[in-house]
């Protein structure tokens, strides 16, 4: 058992006196209040490579899922300097109904979590454990695939994975700790002596590209497989709303090259490991079901993303720049003022058809 069981007085204001000074200043950074600070791994320079695509899918482009700037620098490639990996040693915090306490401040890690105004009752006690999870993992299942994973990686070793969350966790969440071997403790009331937290944030560096390949040979021991045409990962109407009207006729194109077609909201997540794993090419809507792919798809292999016209945004692009997979994308064609959009059939197959191609021109 990690846990000791404490007691405190039956009821503190503790949270509401440290949300009120939150309102009145800024809050630290957690670097800021971390006792001691390890770099696990420098910040890197190194080139990344074009995305491939037409020139002419960028006149379709009329709004970014960040800003133009960015994802121009996104896909353009050329130099670049990630981050360093940092470990963080905090001391004296406490997980109470969503949110991190500090001597000093308190930070809302779990989104949907209410602030707290304040405690009773007993808590438990621990002397030493690991944050398993980023604030942005907690809200988006592809931060919690390709970050929080990856971390939990990197500081198993400091003690008990824990986390804050007070929402339930997605079946694909279980399945993957399950085929990777983790075992994340929800905390609540609970207050640690000491707290190793990294910071990945912008760290796509070969430290985290060792993490990544370890993910991903821990799925191909789970489900063995020879290397495949590629899977088409079906988005549908999930999410934050971004519909490929023509999504199905796609699929089925895709199905008659070979193409495996997932559709991740109905399949289990071990049919979507077990058909993802070793595909050399993942095609999809942007957006996180991505993830289930190029976490285990084929060394040196190709992602093609649907682009929406309204929300042009090519997040993946950093994450394929570190793993060696060439990153192509298709803009949509918007209808009206709708998050709706359709795509060009025959631009995607030719699009595949240079990413799978020897030499990308």
């Amino acid at each position: 058992m990690i846990f000791t069981k404490t007691h405190s007085p039956q009821c503190s204001t503790r949270p509401a006196q440290l949300h009120l000074r939150r309102l009145l200043g800024k809050p630290p950074r957690l670097s800021e209040v971390a006792e001691r600070s390890y770099q696990l791994h420098p910040a890197e320079s190194f080139n990344a490579p074009p995305a491939c695509f037409e020139p002419s899918d960028m006149e379709r482009v009329v709004g970014y899922g960040t800003n133009r700037d960015r994802e121009l620098r996104r896909i353009q490639g050329g130099p670049k300097t990630t981050h360093p990996t940092v470990m963080y040693r905090l001391r004296d915090v406490q997980m109470f109904s969503g949110h991190l306490l500090f001597a000093n401040m308190i930070r809302r890690w779990e989104h949907q979590a209410r602030m707290p105004w304040m405690t009773s009752g007993d808590q438990l006690e621990c002397d030493s454990a690991a944050l398993a999870n980023s604030k942005l993992g907690l809200r988006y299942f592809g931060h919690w695939l390709h970050d929080d994973l990856p971390m939990c990686l990197a500081t198993q070793d400091m003690g008990p994975l824990v986390t804050p969350q007070i929402g339930p966790s997605s079946h694909h969440q279980s399945a993957y700790l399950d085929v990777t071997g983790l075992q994340i403790t929800r905390c609540d009331s609970v207050r640690f002596k000491e707290l190793y937290y990294v910071d990945d944030w912008h760290a796509e560096n070969s430290h985290k590209k060792a993490r990544l390949l370890e993910i991903r040979q821990r799925l191909w021991a789970a489900y063995p497989s020879a290397p495949h045409a590629g899977v088409f990962l079906v988005r549908g109407s999930g999410g934050q709303r971004r519909v490929l009207r023509n999504e199905m006729e796609l699929a089925a194109s895709m199905s008659e090259r070979g193409i495996r077609v997932i559709d991740v909201a109905q399949a289990s997540p071990e049919e979507v490991m077990r058909q993802c794993a070793n595909a050399r090419v993942v095609i999809g809507v942007e957006g996180s079901q991505l993830n289930n792919g190029l976490i285990s798809m084929a060394d040196e292999g190709s992602m093609l993303v649907i682009q929406p016209p309204r929300r042009f945004n090519c997040h993946h692009k950093e994450l394929c720049d570190i793993l060696g997979v060439r990153y192509g994308f298709v803009v949509g064609a918007s209808f009206d003022k709708s998050p709706d959009f359709s795509v060009d059939l025959g631009l995607v197959h030719r699009l595949l058809d240079r990413l799978m191609s020897p030499s990308i021109t």
